[in-house]
């Protein structure tokens, strides 16, 4: 069964190899100082953590920004196909040049059409609500009070329905 060797290690080998064999050009201190067994590992200061930190809260903004353009790209139907198209392969090919160029060229439509987007939702909500809630007492107990003239509950339910809705 063969044994795989990372490359680092099997360049390592191939060095020493080279050296022994006496070709021109590679030295022992080389092989010494290529060595992976003679590399400290360095550590992290703290303006290098910062600095890590930073890169990072950088990078998770500039994925939200391109997610909120692509998702804009493809959610206003005014624009023809091929426009869609051809932002998206700018911003594909040119990730934060394509991005900030969307944005000064079409920013204010974008917060336009985010602001509509959150009014429907909002008014679909409030619909929902209304149609589900029926928090109006008066007519939970003028229903409650039909039921009770047609016979369909007693007295003790009527009551019980009465109290709900006044609650």
């Amino acid at each position: 069964m063969r044994r795989l060797v990372p490359k680092r290690v099997l360049a390592f080998h191939l060095r020493k190899a080279a050296c022994h064999a006496g070709w021109p050009g590679i030295a022992a201190e080389h092989i010494v100082a290529s060595s992976p067994v003679s590399r400290k590992a360095k550590v992290m200061g703290f303006w290098d953590f910062i600095w890590l930190m930073f890169s990072f809260v950088m990078f998770a903004a500039y994925l939200i920004l391109l997610f909120l353009v692509i998702r804009d790209i493809f959610a206003d139907s005014l624009r023809a196909g091929w426009v869609k198209a051809l932002w998206i392969l700018g911003v594909l090919l040119f990730p934060l040049l394509g991005c900030l160029a969307y944005i000064m060229f079409y920013g204010q439509q974008m917060a336009i059409r985010q602001s509509a987007r959150q009014d429907v939702a909002r008014e679909d909500m409030a619909e929902y609500i209304r149609r589900t809630a029926n928090i109006n007492p008066a007519e939970q107990i003028a229903a409650g009070k039909k039921l009770l003239d047609e016979g369909t509950i007693t007295g003790d339910e009527f009551q019980m329905l009465k109290a709900r809705a006044l609650r």
